[in-house]
């Protein structure tokens, strides 16, 4: 397969028969990467690592990453736009913080590979009138050698690519030397392969975890450093450096070569952060407006651990079933068994980092293609477990080796570098749960608001999936208080009307059952002021609204508006959302006396008027494509209008 690769390198791709045999190899990333992976598996059956099967598995897995970026399409990602510009201006030899004008002039050059970056929200300014992003400037301060270097040689994400397939690459050679290649390249394998041609520092957090947990035991001074850097990017991994500054105290390490000096400059360059941003903007942490500090539930603590779309557990299950394997094996042998010492320090790091994940005000973020990826930074934790595994007879090697193919495969499949970003839609296994047995899960409302109602301008208070087989309400103080569209409003129950309390409905024979969501203080003014209904609808009503394709529905711009209403007379205020076949407006209060729309349609459909708030129906007309008639839109209310195509079935 390497070799049909690289002829199709050399002459375009090409194809050829050998009686009823046919070859054709139109993509060559293809052809290398399977022969990489194959190559990598076979290397876990190998018994006992040696610097020779070291260099081949680093030289296999850099080969695997490129062939996987090289059918990979260059974009951005979460705030990837951030780290691309500290990037530009350092290779500029400029400061990491950028006037309003070098801004500009990023954006422009950006323009060209990804339609330019979005304005500096957020920044913080310093009082040379240059703002800073709120990301620190480390991590993409390493990647501007290789920026300086291939200037206007491939698209701006190429320097990061190289970044990150280093760090994986350096994390690679240390995990193969210490636990050795199935335990690799299960860990490095899986998801984390999404992020290897990102501009986003998830490689630089998992690498250096994975290294630093890999070395600690024997190389503590380095250890201490790789955590350093990381705290210094961010400083959560403030915790984890804690942890393993205590380990080496509780042990009686101090003592030895390196280790002293080591945490000076590991406290050094955890408060580089911290410092910088003090003498830049007299703040210390800048990112302190997006943190409400709080008393965590347990639903908020373990969803980057089981829930099914941020979770740890569901996101990557053969990492959890190694884990748990590698737990018997520990347990099971005397003379494996972890110490108190390792056992606390390791759990005390998993438990801080679990209640520092909950206190921002985003936990269903962006710049992942499914789980959290704060539950990724967790994946490291799990090396003790591998490495018991890797140690063991012969029996566990085979079975490690065998985990490790199935989260290699589970990486090229779902975690492909070449899949799109997601996080405003359910995973496969959260879509199942909540349409199958809804009762099941009972997610983050901010989790659930915006992955199955879908944002924006969604994404808020009351949502449901598409056919209301669950939905998100929240009490208002009324008996049935505001409903998603697609839902029957009926009556709550007493607990779910307290005002700002969340409750899960699920349909059963003559109504809904009702379970008590949990409460999540970071997800702040979550009701909606669009888009629900109330009061009791006829059935009718109720059969029309369910047959809007709601979940498909996007956005439209206001400058588009004429396109869908190309008359109309004091409407005032609408919002729009189109999908094939039907478009949705709602009409915000106030509106002039006599106001009205003519809305325009490609096929016979119909319009339904209707007042949200009670809902009632007030108008219900034909269109046809080729006639103009008007809506009359009361005044006083908001109203809520529905055109979709007449249904013609017999």
């Amino acid at each position: 397969m390497a070799v049909a690769g690289g002829i199709a390198v050399l002459v375009g791709g090409f194809s050829m028969r050998l009686g009823a045999l046919a070859l054709s190899v139109r993509q060559p990333a293809r052809p290398f990467a399977l022969a990489c992976a194959l190559l990598l598996v076979r290397e876990t059956l190998e018994e006992g690592p040696s610097r020779r099967s070291r260099r081949r598995f680093v030289a296999l897995y850099c080969g695997l990453l490129l062939s996987l970026a090289a059918a990979s399409t260059p974009r951005l990602v979460g705030d990837g736009h951030e780290y691309l510009a500290v990037t530009w201006n350092l290779a500029q030899g400029r400061p990491p913080a950028l006037t309003p004008a070098e801004w500009e002039r990023f954006s422009r050059l950006l323009a060209a590979d990804f339609g330019g970056a979005p304005p500096l929200v957020g920044g913080i300014p310093g009082g040379d009138g240059r703002v800073d992003v709120l990301h620190f400037w480390l991590y993409p301060a390493l990647a501007v050698p290789a920026q300086a270097a291939l200037r206007a040689l491939g698209p701006p994400t190429l320097p990061f690519f190289l970044l990150n397939a280093a760090l994986l690459a350096a994390a690679a050679a240390i995990l193969h030397s210490r636990v050795g290649a199935g335990a690799t390249l299960l860990l490095l394998g899986g998801p984390i392969l999404w992020w290897v041609d990102k501009v986003h520092p998830e490689v630089f957090f998992f690498s250096l975890g994975a290294g630093a947990l890999a070395l600690l035991p024997g190389r503590p001074a380095v250890a201490l450093l790789l955590l350093a850097l990381a705290a210094a990017q961010n400083p959560v991994f403030g915790v984890a450096l804690a942890a393993a500054a205590a380990w080496i105290a509780l042990r009686g390490r101090l003592g030895e070569p390196f280790v002293w000096p080591a945490l000076v400059a590991a406290a050094g360059l955890a408060l580089a952060n911290p410092l910088y941003y003090l003498a830049r903007a007299a703040r210390p942490f800048p990112l302190r407006d997006t943190v409400l500090p709080h008393s965590p539930n347990l639903a908020e603590l373990g969803a980057v651990v089981w829930d099914p779309n941020l979770g740890l557990v569901p996101g990557w299950p053969n990492l959890a079933l190694t884990t748990l394997l590698g737990l018997a094996v520990l347990l099971s042998r005397r003379d494996r068994r972890p110490g108190a010492m390792d056992v606390l320090c390791l759990l005390l790091a998993g438990a801080a980092l679990l209640f520092l994940f909950t206190q921002p005000g985003n936990m269903n973020h962006g710049g992942t293609r499914g789980m959290s990826r704060y539950a990724l930074w967790l994946a490291p934790l799990a090396l003790p477990c591998l490495a018991a595994l890797s140690r063991g007879g012969r029996v566990e090697r085979f079975l490690l080796a065998g985990l490790a193919a199935v989260s290699l495969a589970y990486g090229l499949g779902d975690y492909h570098p070449r899949m799109a970003e997601r996080y405003l839609t359910p995973t496969p296994v959260a879509e199942w749960i909540w349409t199958h047995v809804p009762g099941l899960d009972r997610p983050l409302p901010e989790v659930f608001a915006e992955r199955a109602w879908g944002f924006p301008p969604l994404g808020r208070v009351p949502a449901s999936t598409p056919a209301c087989e669950k939905a998100l309400l929240m009490g208002d103080g009324t008996p049935v208080g505001r409903w998603p569209l697609p839902c029957a409003p009926a009556e709550k129950p007493l607990p779910c009307r307290a005002p700002g309390v969340f409750c899960y409905a699920h349909p059963v024979p003559g109504g809904y059952s009702f379970a008590r969501g949990p409460a999540q203080p970071t997800f702040l003014d979550p009701l909606s002021p669009r888009w629900y209904w109330s009061g009791q609808p006829s059935p009718e009503l109720v059969h029309q609204l369910a047959g809007v394709p709601w979940k498909e529905l996007s956005i439209v711009a206001p400058a588009d508006e004429g396109v869908f209403f190309p008359r109309r007379e004091g409407a005032g205020r609408i919002q729009l959302r189109t999908a094939p076949g039907a478009y949705v407006a709602w009409f915000d209060s106030p509106r002039r006396p006599g106001a009205w729309v003519s809305p325009a349609v490609r096929e016979p459909s119909e319009a339904v008027l209707l007042d949200p708030h009670r809902g009632e129906g007030i108008s219900h007309i034909e269109l046809q494509p080729v006639s103009e008639r008007r809506v009359e839109l009361p005044a006083g209310r908001a109203l809520l209008l529905v055109v979709k195509a007449l249904d013609r079935r017999p």
